[in-house]
């Protein structure tokens, strides 16, 4: 365009004529844009502002806008077959293919995303595929995060708990869960992520059950090398107290190991050594067993006393044969029954009712309708 201006410069110069002050004025602008733009490598950008220009300062000059339109064809027929113009053409198209490439993100097998626009949570988990969004634009809240889909172990160590004697013990265990794929944007939306989830909610829920479930067994039960009792009470009700909101599910929990304070490993090895003739890690075992059979038995007496406080108020409890398996997922079921007549059903509460349950004898209440003895 710097071209055009001078072309008309010289035309009137070679004529005769007194050069028109706006065309002074255009060439200064036509040299500032073509300095700018030759700096910020912008090789349009004079194009566009002289246009501009030019038809601001020749309006009213007939004449001068057919001689300047009759060289900016010139010109722009000589840059289509210049070097600049393939140049520029691939700079433009590679500017494309990338914002194109940066749009997109790709979901694998085994995972699933969420897109954020504009800081909100779309109501949509997304499988494998592409997934578009708004690129260059995550300080603004644009962006898609990938999920794994594939179950994952969370550890849970020293965890301290309080037997029936009052003993504590520390507890190590693990728990595998799996993510609900279709519900991972409700997730993200009410707890921004699955490690909050699983810290703030999960995490309370196994540690308060197994505390609640401890104080009704003895410190023998724990050196029974499977003690199923517990970690399938366990499993059977934080996996029952997710499905409320179903965004993941227990796929296993197991314990790892129990640490017994020295005073406690002294007891047990004094009670083992009483037993004469027999190997100490043998009696050990063979303890552990009785007390585990002794706990399991006080756990059903708990369930059958809490079942006839239920009963007795005209509440039916319809209990799954596999929970009638394991007395403290049977104590659970109740606990849950009673609460539902309350018209309030928290976790807390439920496991409060099946310890006072279990220390029913002399007339403790587990609520607030009738009292719980034990009979005899």
């Amino acid at each position: 365009m710097l071209v055009v201006g001078v072309s008309l410069f010289v035309n009137y110069f070679d004529m005769g004529d007194p050069v028109p002050p706006q065309l002074c004025i255009l060439l200064l602008v036509e040299l500032v844009v073509a300095i700018i733009a030759t700096a910020k490598y912008l090789p349009l950008l004079p194009a566009a502002i002289t246009n501009i220009v030019i038809m601001i300062l020749y309006w009213l000059d007939l004449e001068v806008l057919s001689k300047f339109f009759l060289l900016f064809i010139k010109n722009v027929m000589y840059f289509l077959k210049s070097k600049w113009f393939v140049c520029i053409a691939v700079v433009i198209l590679s500017l494309i293919g990338f914002g194109i490439r940066k749009s997109f993100v790709k979901v694998d097998p085994g995972e699933r995303a969420i897109k954020r626009t504009f800081a909100k949570i779309e109501p949509q988990t997304y499988g494998p595929g592409l997934v578009w969004y708004i690129p260059f634009s995550k300080a603004w809240g644009n962006e898609v995060i990938k999920v794994s889909t594939r179950p994952q172990r969370f550890a849970y160590e020293n965890v301290a708990v309080r037997t029936k004697e009052l003993q504590q013990v520390t507890l190590d265990c693990s728990i595998l869960l799996q993510l609900t794929p279709d519900s991972i944007h409700v997730l993200y939306d009410k707890y921004t992520g699955y490690q909050a989830y699983e810290e703030n909610v999960i995490r309370d829920m196994v540690q308060s059950t197994m505390l609640a479930l401890a104080s009704q067994m003895s410190f023998w039960s724990f050196a029974e090398e499977t003690n199923n009792l517990m970690t399938d009470a366990v499993k059977y009700i934080v996996s029952d107290q997710l499905m409320a909101e179903n965004l993941v599910r227990v796929e296993t929990f197991r314990l790892k190991g129990f640490h017994a304070s020295p005073e406690v490993e002294a007891l047990i090895d004094q009670t083992a050594q009483a037993r004469q003739g027999i190997e100490l890690e043998k009696a050990k075992v063979e303890k552990a067993k009785v007390e585990t059979e002794r706990v399991k038995q006080e756990a059903l007496q708990t369930y059958e006393r809490m079942a006839a406080v239920a009963k007795a108020n005209g509440i039916d409890v319809q209990i799954k044969a596999e929970a009638l398996r394991n007395p403290f997922v049977a104590q659970y079921e109740v606990a849950k029954a009673l609460q539902n007549w309350k018209g309030e059903v928290t976790l807390p509460s439920t496991l409060a009712i099946m310890e006072q349950a279990s220390n029913g004898g002399g007339g403790t209440s587990i609520f607030p309708i009738v009292p719980i003895t034990t009979g005899k």
